[in-house]
């Protein structure tokens, strides 16, 4: 019990406050690109985005972006290289993914950044980004396996 209260106390109080927990978070890309957000229980995060030409994901490119996050019950905000960025843990459709539903994501409006990295893009649970997986393989009627 000790050492469980030592390491809340340690903790930043505001990743305690989430409707969300600390994890990994990937976007849904089609192919070539990829993005994944790593929102650890300390409070940093770290943002990777990869890209390659087709059939080269061997020679990909990667940049990682690090900096700390914090929230409050539904809103998530990241602070990185000089700048703030806002998110929401909120409803979502995927019908854009390809899937007849609705999830709840980490999702991020236009932002006022110089980069550009987060203008509208969503970021969705681990479990998710498999499900959708899953569909991408499954051979179409008609298609041979």
């Amino acid at each position: 019990m000790k050492k469980w209260l030592f390491c809340c106390l340690l903790s930043p109080l505001s990743v305690f406050a989430c409707d969300f927990s600390a994890g990994k978070f990937q976007k849904i890309t089609e192919s070539e690109f990829s993005a994944e957000l790593q929102l650890a229980k300390n409070g940093t995060f770290a943002l990777t985005r990869e890209s390659w030409m087709p059939g080269q994901h061997p020679f990909r490119e990667s940049h990682t972006w690090r900096g700390k996050w914090e929230c409050s019950k539904n809103k998530l905000t990241l602070h990185y290289a000089g700048q703030i960025v806002e998110g929401y843990w909120a409803e979502e459709s995927l019908s854009g993914a390809g899937l007849a539903q609705t999830a709840k994501s980490l999702h991020f409006s236009a932002q006022k950044t110089q980069d550009g990295l987060f203008d509208g893009t969503s970021f969705w649970p681990e479990a998710i980004n498999r499900r959708f997986a899953a569909i991408q393989t499954k051979p179409q009627p008609g298609q041979k396996s």
